[in-house]
């Protein structure tokens, strides 16, 4: 949310909304994408509140959209807007993990605002080749865990960006992938999100 608009939470976006269904408006890095499903779930959850969403060709776009005040809110990465919340150009009103952020302790997340099924979380993932070589899979695995082990990597390439270190196994994120993208589409289905 831009900082000179009057709304200061959750609660009153969604009860502005509810004043005026359809005419306060969110961008998103387009129609399907993760921040459109999740605001489209919330407002679902808060009583089949509906948003305007405004796609944009990704989350720069929208941010500028945002910050020109040509939409009301966005839902986006951290690392896009962690500038202009330290500068007070930007209030965040939610986080949509599951868990507060320390960078961000003071703002609640989508969960403790009773909104449930709704946690989105921005996944970042190494991938390879459907057939590459499990020897290699495995080294590039092992690779990677040290690195995200580093307290060096942690601090400058992580905690600066909000970002927490997984680091499952290759077989634990492919288990990962396919319920997740069950979920997602169970959604979109639920939701009636149609990409025309």
């Amino acid at each position: 949310m831009k900082a000179d608009r009057p709304i200061q939470s959750i609660e009153q976006l969604v009860d502005s909304a509810k004043a005026k269904p359809g005419s306060v408006s969110y961008g998103t890095a387009g129609v399907g994408s993760a921040p459109h499903l999740a605001v489209h779930r919330s407002g679902k959850k808060a009583g089949d509140v509906q948003f305007l969403n405004v796609p944009y060709p990704g989350a720069a776009p929208s941010l500028q959209a945002l910050l020109a005040g040509q939409i009301d809110f966005m839902a986006g990465p951290y690392p896009g807007v962690v500038e202009y919340l330290k500068t007070h150009r930007m209030r965040a009103l939610a986080v949509t993990s599951d868990r507060r952020m320390k960078q961000l302790p003071d703002v609640p997340t989508i969960l403790e605002k009773g909104y449930k099924d709704t946690v989105y979380n921005n996944l970042f993932a190494l991938v390879g080749p459907a057939k590459m070589p499990p020897d290699i899979v495995a080294k590039i695995a092992r690779d990677a865990a040290a690195v995200l082990k580093d307290p060096e990597f942690k601090a400058n390439a992580l905690d600066q960006n909000g970002m927490d270190a997984i680091g499952d196994s290759p077989a634990e994120f492919a288990q990962f992938l396919d319920n997740d993208f069950a979920a997602q589409r169970d959604r979109v289905k639920a939701f009636n999100v149609t990409l025309d």
